[in-house]
C-alpha cells in the first residue's frame, strides 16, 4: 500500500500544441466511422513473459512505458483505481528514457506526486484491480486482476484490426516491464515498407541539355526582379559563358572545381549552378541573409576555389573573404560571342553536388555535403510526384542558400517547364504573393508551411495545379481546389517522404508527411537504436539513395550519420533528431525534434547555438532557449540570468545575436529571470516551461506607475482596441494606423499635455518608444477647455480661419471666385419610407446646432430656432416617362450642383426625395461646406441619418460639446506657448516652401462666364487596394500618402517644376473631448505639403520623403494652413491670385459607423470650391477605393486633366500589380 501525499501536489508540464486534444489512443483512432465498433467496450486478456504476473504494482510502471511509447506529448495521466479514494499520477515519460529502474523511479513518483482524482480530471490510462468504479471517460484501462491482466478500450474510437495491434503494443510493454528494457518487438507488429528497388536517374544536366535540344525556345526563367527572360538555348549558352571564365580566371588542382554562390535568388543564380554542375563541380550554397561573421566561418570551412559573386553584392562577397571573387554580370558581357557553341558537360564521378549551411551545436553551421546520386533521385521524385511537364510553370520561393534548392526550382527546369522569379516584395506580403501567383499563371509552388497556411486562412484561390508543402509540421487538412503535397526532408537525407494532403483519406489527427518515397526507408526506433512497432513513437532514422555524404567536419559527421544496421540500401543510415511514429502501412507523423534542434520558418535552428552565442555576451551567467508553438506557428524565447551588477545585459544580447545569428534563429522575446536548476544543476527546462504563462502575467505586462504612464496606457488601449500593453507592443500590429496614431497623440496633448510628434513616434511605434519619447517631451501647458454656458450658445460667434477664407474667397475679387463652397450627392434608394426619413431629418437638425446655422453680412455665425421639417422636400414624377424622368433629375442635379446655397438664410443644406417609381426614390443631398466639412458629412451627417432612419427607437449618444464650444477654445490656443511654437515654425519654412503646381493652362482663359466644375472619377478594386496599403504599410507610408504620393507623380509629368507644394485639407479635430468626432462643423485645416524630391529618388524614397512632410505639417498644425498662406500672401505679394489651388483630400482611415452604400447606391456626386482649380478627394467604400477629380471648366487645359488623370489611374494600377516600381526612380506615367 502506497501513502499519498496530499501536500506535494504534481508538476504540470506545459501542453506542446494546446491547440490540439491529443491522447495516447491518437494513432488507432479511425476516422471514417463507419468503422467503429458498436459496442461499448472492446476487451482482451494480454499474454504476459512467461513466468510473469500481473500486479497492480507492475501494472502501473506497464502503464508508463505503455505512455512513453504512445504519447506525442512526453506526459501520460495514469489512473489508480483501487478499494480506497481513485489517485492519479502525472508522469514525464521523456525522463524513462534515461533511468535504468523504471519500477523504482515510478515507486517514488507514487511517493511524491500521487494526488487524489477530482471531478474534470483526463486520464490516459486507468489501471485498476476491481473493475467497478472506473471512470467511463478513461479510454484505456488496464485490468490487474488474480494475476492476469486485461486490456479494455472505448469501442467509439478503435476499430477491431487496429485494437490487435494495440494488444500486442502493450504485450511489449510488459516485457519491457517485466523482462528486459531492450527486448525485441515482434515481427508483426513492426510497419511494413515497399521493397526497395534500384532505379537508374538522369542527372539534372542531362535533363536540361534534352530539353535545349528539342524546345531550345521555350521559356526557361522568368526573373521578375531583373524582368530578365530565358530561353532554354539561352540558358544553355548563358551557362557555357560562365563554364569560360572559371576556366580562364581559376586554377585548381582538383579535377573538379567548388565553385561557391554569392548571389540572390535570380536567373544568374541558376546559371551558375548550371555552369558549375556542367564542369562536375560543386556548388557552395550561401545564404545572404546570414550575418556576414557567419557567412565567413562557412566560406572558410568550405574552402571554396573560387566565389561567383553579382553587381549588387560583388562588394560584400569581396569584404569577407580573400578566395578569388569572379564577377557574374562582367564574364557574361565577355564570353557572350563564343566561337562555337559547346553542348558538353562532364560525367562526373564527383560525389558532392552541393555543401549546404545547417545549424549546429558549435555556434556554427554545419556544411552538409549533398549527392549528385541524391539529387537525381530526389528531382525524379517531385517530377513524378507533382506531375511537373513542359507546361508547368513553378515558382521559386524558397532561400538559394539551401538544399532546398534540389527541390525548388530545378525539378521544374528538369522537367522542361518555366521557372518564375518574383520580387523581393511579393515574399513579403501573403497578398502580394497570392495576386502574383495569378498574375504569372503558377500552376506549381513550394511553399513553407506557415505561408501555406496563410494561404489558405486568405481564401487563395488561382490556376493553381499542385503547392507542395516544407518545412514546419502542417498543422490543418487543407480544403483547396489544387492538389497539396506535404513533403519531408532535410539537407542531410534530401526528400524523404511526401503525403498528398488533397486527395488521401484522413487517417491522422494532423496531416502527416506519408510514406518513404522511392528508393528511401524510415524507421523509428527507440534510444538504443532498435526500431518500434508501429504507432509507437521514437527517433526518425532515414536510409536510402537519398542521403547526403555528411559534413565537411567528420566529427559532426559521425554524431548524426552511423553504419546503415537497418537494412542495405545505403552505407550509412542518418539520425534525424525528429521525434516520430510510423504506422502499419508506413505513414509517417512527425512531432518535432527530440532534441535541441528546431524548425522555425522552414529554417532548421539549434537552440544549444543561441544559447551558446548569448553566453559570449558579458554580463550572461545562464541562458536557456526554448521553442514554443501558438496558432501563428513556432516562436522562440531566450532567458538569461544576469550576473551581479550587470546593465543593459538584454539590449546588448540582442544587438549580438542579430550579428552572429540566422534570421529565423532570432528570439522574439528576451526575458531575464532566475532560470530554475534540475538535479543535477542543469537548466530544468520542463519547470521553465510549465511557469511561461504565470510569468508572463506577471513579467510581459506594462503596469503604469506614474499619472502620466496611466494616460499612455488607456490613450494606446482605446487607439489600438487591444487588451493589453507589453513594452514591445507594436501600434500597428494591435489594430492601429496612422490616422489613429494622430488621434492618439492628439488626446494625449490636449487631455493630458504630453506632447509627442508624429515623426519620431512612427520611426518606432512600440509602446516603449512612447513611453521614451513622453520622458523627453517637454510638458506643454494647453488651455482648459470648457463648455459655453447655454445661453452664450444662441449668440453670434466668429468664424474659423478656413471658414473666413471660404466666405471671402466666394467673392467677385478673387481669381476663381464668385462660387459658393459646397458639395451635392445622390443616392438611389428602394422601398423608402417617407414618413421616416422625413423623421430622421428633423431628429438630425434637431441634434447638430451647425445644421441650424445662418451666416450674416459680418461674417458672424449664429444657431438659429427653425422648423426643421422644411429641410426635407418629396416630389413624385413617377408618372412621367423615363425620358421626362431623366430630365427632371438632371434638372434637379444641376439646380442643387451649381447654384450657390444662400448662407444669409436658414438652411444651408437640403434633402429632396424624388420618387422615380413606385419601388425607387433618388435623394438628392446639397450642403454649404461652411457649416460641415468632409468629416462631419460622411463621418456624422450619414451615418446618424441611416441610424435614425432604419431605426424605429433609435437613441444615439448625447453630445455635450458643440462647434461653437470648439471655436472659442481654438481662440485660447492662439495664447498658448505651443501655438507660437508652430507659428515659428511655419515663419521661417515659408521662405523655402515651393510653389503650388503649375500646370498648363489654357491661354484665353473665360471670364464673366459663370464658374463650373466637371468631374473625373474612379475606383481602384478591394483586391488591388489592399494590395497597395500592404506595399505602403512596409515602406512606412499611410494609405493616404500612397495616394498623395501617386498624385504628385501624375502632377510632376505636366508641371512646370518638379517640386511643388501640395494642399491637403484635414479635418482638424483637436482631442478636448470624447465627443468632438461626433460633431458638425467645418474643422478643416488645409496642411501645406511640399513634395521635394530628386531625379533619380526611387518610388519608395519619393513616398518616405513626403510622408515625413505630412507628418511635420501634422506636428506643426496649431498655426493653420490658413494662417501660413496669409503669411505666404504678404510675402510673395500675391494679390488676389490664389496660392494653393489644387488640393487632394482624403478621408482614407475613417471607418465610421456605417458604410455611406448602406443608404443607397450612390449614382452622382460633385464639389465646389472658390480659388481651387482641382480638387481631388479620395475615399474607401466596402473596402474600394474611391477617387473624384473635380475642376474648373476653362482654366486648366482639359487635355492636361484628362492626361493625368489616366496617369493617376495607370499608376495605382501599375503598384498593385508590380511592386517592384517602388524600385524604379524613373516612372512611365
Amino acid at each position: 500500500m502506497y501513502t499519498i501525499n496530499k501536500q506535494k501536489p504534481a508538476r504540470m508540464i506545459m501542453d506542446v500544441d494546446s491547440s490540439i486534444n491529443r491522447t495516447v489512443l491518437d494513432a488507432f483512432k479511425s476516422y471514417a466511422t463507419s468503422r467503429l465498433t458498436r459496442i461499448e467496450r472492446i476487451e482482451e486478456e494480454i499474454i504476459l513473459p512467461e513466468g510473469h504476473t500481473a500486479t497492480l504494482d507492475n501494472t502501473i510502471v506497464t502503464a508508463a512505458i505503455l505512455g512513453s511509447l504512445l504519447s506525442s506529448e512526453g506526459r501520460v495521466n495514469v489512473g489508480i483505481t483501487t478499494d480506497e479514494s481513485p489517485t492519479y499520477i502525472e508522469i514525464d515519460t521523456t525522463k524513462l528514457h534515461d533511468i535504468n529502474d523504471v519500477h523504482a523511479f515510478i515507486h517514488n513518483l507514487r511517493y511524491n506526486s500521487e494526488i487524489p482524482r477530482l471531478n474534470g480530471i483526463t486520464l490516459d490510462i486507468e489501471v485498476s484491480n476491481i473493475k467497478s468504479n472506473l471512470s467511463e471517460e478513461s479510454s484505456i484501462w488496464l485490468l490487474a486482476q488474480n494475476g492476469r491482466c486485461t486490456l479494455s478500450i472505448k469501442g467509439d474510437c478503435i476499430d477491431s484490426n487496429m485494437f490487435a495491434h494495440l494488444c500486442k503494443i502493450t504485450t511489449f510493454a510488459f516485457e519491457k516491464a517485466l523482462k528486459d528494457k531492450k527486448v525485441i518487438p515482434a515481427v508483426d507488429s513492426l510497419p511494413t515498407r515497399p521493397k526497395y528497388i534500384q532505379r537508374q536517374h538522369k542527372s539534372m544536366i542531362e535533363h536540361i541539355y534534352n530539353h535545349k535540344q528539342k524546345n531550345p525556345l521555350s521559356m526557361a526563367i522568368l526573373d521578375d526582379v531583373s524582368g530578365k527572360i530565358l530561353t532554354y538555348d539561352e540558358l544553355w549558352k548563358a551557362s557555357e559563358s560562365v563554364i569560360q571564365q572559371v576556366r580562364e580566371q581559376i586554377n585548381t588542382q582538383e579535377a573538379y572545381p567548388r565553385i561557391a554562390i554569392f548571389i540572390e535568388r535570380s536567373w544568374k543564380h541558376l546559371i551558375s549552378v548550371i555552369a558549375t554542375q556542367r564542369m562536375g563541380g560543386t556548388c557552395v550554397l550561401i545564404d545572404l541573409t546570414n550575418p556576414d561573421d557567419r557567412i565567413r566561418d562557412f566560406l572558410n570551412e568550405c574552402s571554396p576555389d573560387a566565389i561567383i559573386s553579382a553587381v549588387n553584392v560583388i562588394d560584400r562577397a569581396r569584404s569577407l573573404t580573400s578566395y578569388p571573387v569572379l564577377d557574374f554580370d562582367k564574364g557574361i558581357y565577355e564570353h557572350t560571342q563564343l566561337k562555337q557553341e559547346n553542348d558538353e558537360w562532364i560525367k562526373t564521378d564527383n560525389d558532392v553536388c552541393f555543401i549546404a549551411g545547417t545549424s549546429g551545436t558549435t555556434g556554427r553551421p554545419k556544411a552538409a555535403c549533398l549527392s549528385y546520386s541524391g539529387m537525381a533521385a530526389t528531382i525524379d521524385t517531385i517530377i513524378d510526384t507533382a506531375e511537373l511537364g513542359t507546361n508547368s510553370r513553378g515558382s521559386w520561393l524558397s532561400s538559394p542558400g539551401y538544399g532546398m534548392i534540389e527541390v525548388d526550382p530545378l525539378p521544374v527546369l528538369c522537367a522542361g517547364g518555366t521557372v518564375c522569379i518574383p520580387s523581393s516584395d511579393v515574399l513579403k506580403d501573403i497578398k502580394l504573393l497570392a495576386h502574383w501567383f495569378t498574375k504569372t499563371n503558377i500552376t506549381n509552388t513550394l511553399v513553407m508551411t506557415s505561408i501555406a497556411e496563410a494561404l489558405w486562412a486568405n481564401g487563395f484561390h488561382s490556376g493553381l495545379q499542385t503547392m507542395l508543402v516544407a518545412g514546419e509540421r502542417c498543422k490543418q487538412w487543407p480544403k483547396t481546389e489544387y492538389r497539396v503535397l506535404n513533403v519531408y526532408g532535410s539537407a542531410e537525407a534530401a526528400v524523404v517522404s511526401i503525403e498528398d494532403l488533397s486527395e488521401a483519406s484522413r487517417r491522422t489527427l494532423l496531416p502527416s508527411v506519408g510514406r518513404a518515397v522511392p528508393g528511401v526507408n524510415m524507421y523509428v526506433v527507440d534510444d538504443d537504436g532498435r526500431e518500434l512497432p508501429a504507432c509507437c513513437i521514437g527517433e526518425l532514422i532515414i536510409t536510402g539513395e537519398t542521403l547526403s555524404k555528411g559534413y565537411i567536419d567528420y566529427k559532426e559527421t559521425q554524431k548524426s550519420f552511423r553504419p546503415n544496421e537497418l537494412d542495405t540500401t545505403s552505407k550509412l543510415q542518418y539520425s534525424s533528431g525528429d521525434r516520430a511514429r510510423m504506422s502499419l502501412d508506413g505513414t509517417v507523423e512527425i512531432f518535432g525534434r527530440s532534441n535541441a534542434l528546431v524548425k522555425i520558418r522552414g529554417h532548421r535552428v539549434d537552440l544549444a547555438e543561441i544559447e551558446i552565442t548569448a553566453l559570449e555576451v558579458s554580463g550572461v551567467a545562464k541562458a536557456a532557449a526554448l521553442c514554443f508553438n501558438d496558432s501563428a506557428g513556432e516562436i522562440l524565447e531566450l532567458f538569461i540570468e544576469t550576473a551581479p551588477n550587470a546593465e543593459n545585459v538584454k539590449n546588448e544580447v540582442r544587438q549580438y545575436l542579430s550579428k552572429k545569428l540566422h534570421p529565423a534563429a532570432q528570439p522574439s522575446q528576451i526575458r531575464t529571470t532566475k532560470l530554475p536548476l534540475g538535479y543535477n544543476d542543469k537548466v530544468d527546462y520542463a519547470a521553465l516551461r510549465s511557469n511561461l504563462v504565470e510569468r508572463d502575467k506577471v513579467h510581459t505586462a506594462f503596469y503604469p506607475s506614474t499619472k502620466n504612464e496611466t494616460a499612455l496606457r488607456e490613450c494606446w488601449l482605446a487607439w489600438t482596441r487591444c487588451d493589453e500593453i507589453t513594452l514591445e507592443s507594436n501600434f500597428f500590429q494591435e489594430g492601429g494606423d496612422s490616422l489613429r496614431a494622430m488621434r492618439m497623440l492628439g488626446d494625449l496633448t490636449y487631455k493630458y499635455g504630453i506632447n509627442i510628434e508624429m515623426s519620431p513616434f512612427l520611426e518606432n511605434p512600440v509602446f516603449s518608444n512612447l513611453l521614451h519619447l513622453s520622458t523627453i517631451s517637454q510638458t506643454i501647458d494647453m488651455p482648459k477647455f470648457e463648455n459655453l454656458p447655454i445661453d452664450q450658445q444662441l449668440e453670434p460667434f466668429n468664424l474659423t480661419e478656413y471658414q473666413q477664407a471660404l466666405w471671402i474667397g466666394r467673392g467677385s475679387d478673387f481669381n476663381y471666385g464668385d462660387i459658393g463652397c459646397q458639395g451635392y450627392f445622390e443616392w438611389e434608394v428602394e422601398d423608402l419610407n417617407r414618413d421616416r426619413f422625413a423623421r430622421a431629418v428633423v431628429m438630425l437638425v434637431e441634434r447638430h446646432p451647425m445644421l441650424r446655422a445662418t451666416i450674416d453680412d459680418s461674417g458672424c455665425q449664429r444657431i438659429g430656432t427653425v422648423d426643421a421639417s422644411q429641410a426635407v422636400e418629396f416630389i413624385d414624377i413617377s408618372d412621367l416617362s423615363p425620358n421626362e424622368i431623366e430630365n427632371e433629375i438632371n434638372k434637379m442635379r444641376k439646380r442643387m450642383a451649381n447654384q450657390e446655397i444662400g448662407i444669409a438664410e436658414w438652411p444651408l443644406f437640403r434633402f429632396v426625395v424624388s420618387q422615380i417609381s413606385p419601388q425607387i426614390s433618388r435623394i438628392h443631398f446639397n450642403i454649404d461646406l461652411l457649416i460641415a466639412d468632409a468629416w462631419s458629412i460622411f463621418q456624422v451627417i450619414i451615418p446618424d441619418i441611416i441610424d435614425l432612419y432604419s431605426k424605429e427607437e433609435t437613441e444615439l449618444p448625447p453630445i455635450h460639446t458643440t462647434f461653437q464650444d470648439y471655436v472659442a477654445y481654438r481662440n485660447k490656443v492662439k495664447h498658448s506657448a505651443q501655438y507660437h511654437s508652430h507659428r515659428e515654425y511655419w515663419l521661417e519654412k515659408i521662405h523655402k516652401l515651393p510653389d503650388a503646381p503649375k500646370l498648363p493652362q489654357l491661354e484665353q482663359i473665360e471670364t464673366g462666364a459663370p464658374v463650373r466644375f466637371e468631374r473625373f472619377e474612379g475606383t481602384l478594386e478591394k483586391e488591388k487596394w489592399e494590395l497597395l496599403k500592404s506595399q505602403g504599410q512596409e515602406r512606412k507610408i499611410s494609405p493616404s500618402g500612397v495616394v498623395a504620393l501617386v498624385f504628385c507623380e501624375a502632377l510632376s509629368s505636366w508641371s512646370e517644376k518638379d517640386q511643388f507644394t501640395l494642399n491637403l485639407p484635414i479635418s482638424d479635430r483637436m482631442s478636448i473631448n470624447d465627443d468632438i468626432n461626433f460633431v458638425v462643423g467645418d474643422f478643416t485645416n488645409p496642411l501645406l505639403v511640399p513634395y521635394e524630391v530628386a531625379a533619380d529618388d526611387t518610388l519608395q524614397t519619393r513616398g518616405q520623403l513626403l510622408q515625413e512632410a505630412i507628418w511635420q505639417a501634422l506636428d506643426h498644425r496649431l498655426f493653420t494652413g490658413v494662417e501660413v498662406l496669409r503669411e505666404l500672401s504678404r510675402l510673395k505679394r500675391t494679390g488676389p491670385k490664389p496660392l494653393m489651388p489644387v488640393v487632394l483630400t482624403s478621408l482614407l482611415g475613417h471607418q465610421g459607423r456605417h458604410d455611406v452604400s448602406l443608404l443607397g447606391r450612390e449614382v452622382f456626386g460633385t464639389s465646389q470650391t472658390p480659388q481651387v482649380t482641382l480638387d481631388v478627394q479620395v475615399r474607401e467604400s466596402k473596402g474600394t477605393l474611391h477617387f473624384k477629380w473635380d475642376y474648373i471648366v476653362g482654366v486648366i487645359r482639359p487635355d492636361v486633366i484628362e492626361e493625368m488623370f489616366s496617369s493617376f489611374c495607370d499608376l495605382l494600377n501599375q503598384l498593385a500589380d508590380e511592386p517592384g516600381i517602388w524600385n524604379q526612380s524613373l516612372l512611365d506615367v
